[in-house]
């Protein structure tokens, strides 16, 4: 029997560049905070530019001797947790999107154009309930990344990222169900919107964790101080120093 290998992780990993970050994410858990997306290809057929900003934690689905270049992109400290975790706190893989002529987008331009071309005309009972319905599948839409897009001065393949969402959720009288451009790149109003989002954060224990990865080697000795002291973790530290992994060793070993 050919042995297959393996496309996909049972791992859902977090990354980030900054040590404060990833020690605050082992304290606290994953609190939402808003990221900009491209939405141009739903919304504007001209090819401008159309992008909205959704509160998110955003994690990957990649086997670990295949994470060089995603921690190249998003820093080398990650927490790794079981899918079963992501999939039990209604993670979702997103729903990427190759071109404005692809059929999804097709039916889904279509069936926001009929609920607008039904709005005008309806009796101010039914408009109540189509706006409901158009919140909704904003709601869907949260889950819809490019396939291939610009980040900061590069061009990635987004596919590559296997990406899974955590959408915290959301009602139409929550004060920042998402933010447009213009308001994201306002740092005082971004700020506000992340502040919201407190109380929508997912957490995780000793067992939901497979991996935490640090830089290299010189990075070990202050989780293992952290890991020991924090009260979250202090029944059973070891098992967790047991997990560590630098991304020397996943560099040079897998």
């Amino acid at each position: 029997m050919i042995k297959k290998e393996r496309l996909s992780s049972n791992t859902l990993f977090n990354f980030t560049s900054e040590a404060k970050y990833f020690y605050l994410k082992l304290q606290n858990g994953f609190i939402p905070r808003f990221y900009l997306e491209d939405l141009s290809i739903l919304f504007n057929k001209s090819g401008a530019e159309f992008k909205n900003a959704f509160p998110m934690v955003c994690f990957c689905d990649i086997p670990i001797s295949q994470l060089k270049d995603h921690m190249w992109i998003y820093g080398k400290f990650g927490i790794g947790l079981t899918k079963e975790w992501g999939i039990k706190n209604k993670l979702n893989p997103v729903l990427y999107l190759p071109s404005s002529e692809s059929q999804i987008i097709e039916q889904l331009t279509l069936l926001l154009s009929k609920l607008k071309k039904i709005e005008k005309t309806a009796t101010p009972e039914t408009k109540g309930s189509l706006v409901d319905l158009e919140f909704h599948l904003y709601h869907i839409l949260r889950y819809c990344k490019l396939y291939q897009g610009k980040q900061g001065d590069d061009f990635l393949t987004f596919y590559d990222e296997k990406e899974w969402r955590y959408l915290p959720v959301v009602s139409e009288s929550d004060d920042y169900f998402y933010l447009a451009e213009k308001d994201y790149n306002n740092l005082h109003e971004r700020d506000i919107a992340n502040s919201t989002m407190l109380t929508k954060k997912i957490d995780f224990q000793t067992e939901d964790i497979k991996y935490l990865v640090v830089p290299a080697k010189k990075d070990v000795d202050g989780l293992v101080n952290f890991l020991t002291s924090e009260t979250k973790f202090n029944a059973n530290p070891l098992e967790l120093v047991r997990r560590i992994i630098t991304v020397e060793e996943i560099e040079n070993d897998f």
